[in-house]
């Protein structure tokens, strides 16, 4: 007869690279900062809302948002946008 008990789970985590990146979601809905700048501080670069569009069109209302549509933020934003946008790359399969 088989044993009911489930296997343990793999630990995923020791495949995965650190990342030092945040993403905030909604970033609209936060208040603009309105403070002063005090004498010679630097300006923070303006912070880029990215917009995620929905592969669905779904028919309906939604309770919270009018669509499926994501916008965020990520940070720290300056160190993100100063990245090299790679649009396309080639990963090599392990054979077994």
């Amino acid at each position: 007869m088989a044993s009911s008990r489930k296997r343990p789970r793999v630990e995923t985590d020791d495949n995965r690279a650190e990342c030092p990146f945040s993403v905030i979601l909604d970033p609209e809905t936060k208040k603009p900062n309105t403070k002063k700048r005090k004498r010679g501080e630097e300006e923070e670069p303006a912070k880029k809302i990215y917009n995620q569009l929905s592969p669905f069109s779904p028919s309906g209302k939604f309770k919270t948002h009018e669509t499926l549509d994501v916008s965020y933020t990520v940070e720290p934003s300056a160190k993100w946008q100063e990245m090299t946008r790679y649009n396309s790359f080639v990963r090599k399969s392990r054979r077994r």
